[in-house]
């Protein structure tokens, strides 16, 4: 699993790639460069980080939601006096 923890901090905002001289350039919202690559996918992928990363979380978000959700099930299924072959 990814320790998103260690990208706080990072640049906020949206990313943009510029192109300069051959190279492609990724600039934060500031105009600060964030990298410079001399590849235009490296470049569009390194400007989606941000965007990624929150799905990442979001997404996580929602599977301890989900699991939460489950667990929480299976007690209910526990309570019950049903066969265990019908709970599983």
């Amino acid at each position: 699993m990814i320790d998103t923890d260690k990208y706080e901090g990072h640049s906020v905002g949206k990313w943009r790639v510029r192109t300069r001289k051959g190279t492609f350039t990724v600039k934060d919202c500031l105009g600060d460069e964030v990298a410079a690559v001399n590849d235009y996918a490296d470049a569009r992928l390194i400007a989606d980080a941000p965007l990624l990363l929150a799905e990442v979380k979001r997404l996580r978000e929602e599977v301890e939601q989900w699991e939460s959700l489950a667990r929480a099930y299976a007690k209910i299924l526990k309570s019950t006096n049903l066969p265990q072959e019908l709970i599983e």
